[in-house]
């Protein structure tokens, strides 16, 4: 485990009213929200974890809360273009993320983006953030806020021109910073003799890596959960993580439990490449306690590391990589066959109403993300009408939604995102009118990783 400090910014109000019938309820809220102290985890990545509690005491009332960041850039430009020469990335201005109020806690990495291959002297720009919540039966889908304005700092600067390495990027927050010289930058201009740095307040305190995961301690298992799945369907699979140690132990997935899963997955014409999720911004924790011999399951959507276009047998590869800490030499992985059969339409209408009627009324906020997660990727015409259907509801699941109609664009998509508009949720109505700007202008995003 870490050793971190903890930054208190705000304490919630311990609890509030909503009016349900005629009869008045006290609803559980997110309350003692806290950031803990800034970690340098490696690569430039700046990781900071959140947390929070009840209300009430009990997490699990916080099942019908909502936690998210908003993050706006120096302009109103969408999507913001961060500063070239030095970056080559393009992010959504605001970027707005959320995770379910009921985790009690998150992970937010500040990640560096994608360099250019040259800087003209220095280059910074800084983006500002704000932590909030809403829970279902208050208000009228309005973001309270956690905190006051944060500021993201990013800078690149060279230190030694005409020299390799040349450059240094550095992100800060709240006083810490993280560093690391981007080997992409192999140009840098003279430097004015007088330019120098601000010095930040204290230095993030460098990751120790308490536990590789090997072969030797843990063992996945992966296998797909229908026997066959057709074209345009989520292909969904199974991950079991088994603790080989006769004590318990800890295990680390990554954000959202699957950050630090690399998967490649070689398709019916044979190719194939390693692909791992980006870990940028806020994410649910993805460390389990597993007690000794036991096994840690979770459920997973294949087409997030793959489309799958072509009918024909995958052949995937899952191994436990973490990103940013030391690697295993043998890292446990699984492997596992996908048949993907021809499109059913029937089969794919059905898969889609229940996926969209899971993100309506499913039972808490993650069960309905999941849902909406799920449908978002059925790169399909007959889910567009369940998508719509799940904006203009009083769903508060529907972000990824909203990014799946920015990628399928056209003129069904952007219906739905006008749709979108009757949403009682004041953050899905702002995501999706920043989607239809960006599709009506027709500016497509440079560098698809979310920093923030």
């Amino acid at each position: 485990m870490r050793a971190r400090g903890i930054v208190l910014l705000a304490i919630v109000p311990i609890a509030t009213a909503a009016v349900c019938g005629s009869a008045i309820a006290t609803q559980a809220i997110p309350t003692n929200f806290q950031v803990g102290t800034g970690t340098d985890i490696g690569s430039g990545v700046l990781e900071f974890q959140l947390s929070w509690e009840s209300s009430s005491g009990n997490l699990q009332d916080l099942s019908q809360c909502t936690v998210g960041e908003y993050v706006t850039y120096p302009d109103t430009h969408n999507p913001y273009t961060w500063p070239d020469p030095a970056w080559i990335q393009s992010t959504d201005n605001p970027t707005i993320v959320t995770v379910p109020g009921s985790d009690g806690g998150a992970a937010d990495d500040h990640l560096t983006g994608n360099f250019d291959d040259f800087i003209v002297q220095t280059v910074q720009f800084d983006a500002t953030q704000r932590y909030w919540y809403s829970c279902l039966g208050i208000g009228t889908g309005s973001k309270t806020y956690l905190t006051s304005n944060i500021m993201i700092s990013r800078v690149v600067k060279q230190v030694r021109p005409n020299f390799q390495p040349c450059a240094r990027y550095t992100v800060t927050k709240l006083g810490y910073k993280a560093s690391f010289i981007p080997s992409q930058i192999v140009t840098c201009t003279p430097q004015p003799k007088n330019a120098s740095q601000p010095e930040n307040t204290y230095q993030a305190k460098k990751m120790s890596v308490a536990d590789i995961p090997g072969e030797s301690r843990w063992k996945i298992a992966a296998r797909p959960v229908s026997a066959e799945y057709g074209l345009g369907e989520p292909i969904f699979i199974d991950l079991q993580v088994t603790n080989l140690n006769s004590e318990p132990a800890s295990i680390d997935l990554g954000g959202d439990g699957k950050t630090n899963l690399r998967v490649t997955i070689a398709g019916p014409d044979g190719l194939s490449r390693p692909v791992q999720l980006p870990s940028g911004g806020l994410k649910t924790l993805g460390k389990h306690l597993v007690g000794a011999h036991a096994t840690y399951a979770e459920r997973l959507i294949l087409n997030e590391w793959k489309e799958f276009r072509e009918v024909g047998d995958y052949y995937a590869k899952v191994a436990l990589v973490p990103q940013y800490a030391v690697r295993a030499a043998a890292p446990p992985t699984a492997r596992l066959h996908v048949s993907i059969g021809p499109r059913n339409e029937t089969k794919l209408g059905a898969v889609a109403k229940a996926l969209a009627d899971r993100a309506v009324d499913g039972r808490d906020v993650g069960d309905r993300t999941e849902a909406a997660l799920a449908l978002s990727y059925m790169v399909d015409p007959i889910a567009i009408p369940e998508m719509k259907r799940v904006l203009q509801s009083r769903s508060d699941a529907a972000l990824p939604l909203i990014e799946a109609l920015a990628r399928l664009g056209g003129p069904s998509a952007l219906n739905a995102l006008q749709a979108a508009q009757s949403n009682p949720h004041r953050w899905i109505r702002d995501a999706a009118a920043q989607a239809l700007r960006t599709l009506r202008e027709g500016k497509p995003k440079v560098g698809s990783e979310a920093a923030d």
